[in-house]
């Protein structure tokens, strides 16, 4: 979902370093050296206990459009209370720590 690229776009950005992240569709404005295809396996949890998120994500040669690699994610963030707004911030950690992975493995890449 778009809110869901947003808010990982903004980790990247920040784990990064830099402002040159676009959504798909991107406006084309921006020279492209990485692009990083999800699949959200799992986004849930149980408010006060768990938050879960399970992505699988690969990052992709944008001009020859290879797969350079393919990650499974699992993260998991216990909520600071039973309500529903922790839930959601925990879900926010949750992305938070893909997108420290995701940027992990391109700086890797790029080296």
């Amino acid at each position: 979902d778009r809110e869901f690229a947003r808010a990982l776009g903004e980790q990247l950005a920040a784990q990064l370093g830099t402002e040159q992240v676009a959504l798909y569709p991107d406006d084309g404005h921006l020279q492209l050296t990485d692009q990083v295809l999800l699949d959200i396996l799992t986004l849930e949890g149980s408010l006060g206990k768990e938050a879960v998120l399970v992505v699988r994500w690969t990052l992709v040669d944008p001009a020859s459009k290879a797969a350079r690699l393919t990650r499974r994610s699992t993260c998991t963030t216990v909520p600071s209370d039973g309500s529903h707004d922790a839930w959601v911030a925990a879900q926010r950690a949750n992305i938070g720590k893909l997108g420290a992975e995701v940027a992990a493995a391109m700086r890797t890449l790029h080296r």
